[in-house]
């Protein structure tokens, strides 16, 4: 049995799937204990051929699949999880890399405290000539058992709502069912946003070990400026709300997420949208404030966005009008 399972979704990577393959197959955990499941997107350039080349050289451990039209990251993702047989699923995109020790270090915590969830630090960097930051704060260790004190230790650990930073216990992810959203830009949350509600145990390795590179090529620069994609996380939050209602965990833990969802659907979104060059007209943004308040009536109670930094009269200062199209559909009944 593998160790580690890492999922790596490729686009477009022809000029660094070299580089990230070379961090997975020199981990000083040993690449004996890693299988690297690699899932093409359909690309313009050679990331098939060199994908195909890296299965070559380690044929026992390393499945390479292709997709015969664009799929995106949350797609390809999906299709190999429950394939995976390691002890613990990592993600890694194929324009970032690893720190020698990161599966190491990361396996290490996971195993000692039967954590649902590792995660560690990463650093942006622009080219493979930086200095790897040092650690700054001492490790973390959560085992929940009240919807409080899960909030309070994400307030304080600031965890972030991407997936590759973090290790998942591979059963803790089955069991659950977690999947990405598919064909929508900002796909992690689906996933991210639920584990973070089943997990019971939370290890916070404060080291950095995750490199994040920013490919011109790739997927999430390609889409940067793309209208098609421009509400993407609005709908990602709304699918992960109607994932959540159905599943029951809302209404255990509904300040928690009532928190991540207002945080993130409404404020993230216009700022989302604002970096990219496609701002939220003034309809637009009160559309936002008119969901938040048909899905939360009382969230001006709720004292974890009263601890943000956000000022939640840019949503009471919009007005109170009814829902309208896919908004209304997905609330009806809720």
């Amino acid at each position: 049995m593998y160790k580690v399972s890492v999922i790596m979704p490729c686009y477009n990577v022809e000029n660094t799937i070299d580089r990230a393959m070379v961090s997975l197959v020199t981990q000083d955990i040993g690449f004996q204990n890693i299988e690297v499941f690699i899932p093409c997107d359909l690309s313009s350039d050679k990331t098939v051929k060199k994908a195909l080349e890296w299965k070559h050289k380690f044929p026992d451990n390393i499945r390479v699949s292709i997709s015969m039209s664009r799929q995106m990251q949350g797609a390809l993702r999906n299709r190999v999880i429950n394939d995976c047989q390691g002890e613990y699923i990592a993600f890694l995109d194929g324009d970032d890399w690893l720190e020698k020790d990161t599966l190491r270090k990361a396996y290490t915590c996971g195993n000692k405290f039967n954590a649902d969830i590792v995660n560690f630090q990463f650093v942006q960097v622009k080219s493979t000539k930086y200095n790897r930051p040092q650690r700054t704060k001492d490790d973390l260790f959560k085992f929940i058992l009240t919807p409080e004190e899960r909030s309070e230790f994400f307030m304080k650990s600031n965890l972030l709502r991407c997936c590759w930073d973090k290790l998942y216990r591979t059963d803790f992810v089955k069991e659950h069912e977690l999947r990405f959203s598919e064909g929508k830009f900002e796909e992690e949350s689906l996933f991210t946003t639920p584990a973070y509600m089943y997990a019971e145990r939370i290890y916070m390795l404060n080291e950095c070990l995750y490199c994040y590179y920013q490919n011109p090529e790739g997927s999430t620069s390609s889409m940067k400026y793309s209208r098609v994609h421009s509400r993407d996380n609005e709908r990602v939050w709304l699918e992960t709300y109607e994932r959540v209602v159905q599943d029951g965990s809302l209404k255990s833990d509904s300040k928690f997420f009532e928190w991540l969802f207002i945080v993130n659907y409404f404020f993230y979104s216009i700022m989302l949208a604002k970096n990219r060059g496609v701002e939220h007209t003034e309809e637009e943004k009160d559309n936002l404030a008119r969901t938040v308040k048909k899905l939360f009536p009382n969230y001006l109670d709720n004292e974890l966005l009263q601890r943000t930094t956000f000022d939640l009269n840019e949503i009471t200062t919009r007005l109170s009008t009814d829902l309208t199209g896919e908004e209304k559909d997905l609330v009806q009944g809720y």
